[in-house]
């Protein structure tokens, strides 16, 4: 299932990647998925 996110990207012809990881609901700062994901916190776009 995409996101809004990821259906926008899609039309405006943007390159991305969805990366899935382990989600910990007492800690959804976007910092710690930067870091579950291994990219920098820059590089990372939540929806």
């Amino acid at each position: 299932m995409k996101t809004n996110a990821a259906r926008l990207l899609d039309k405006l012809g943007i390159p991305y990647q969805i990366l899935t990881y382990e989600v910990d609901p007492d800690d959804l700062a976007a910092e710690s998925t930067a870091h579950k994901v291994g990219l920098p916190l820059e590089q990372v776009f939540k929806t």
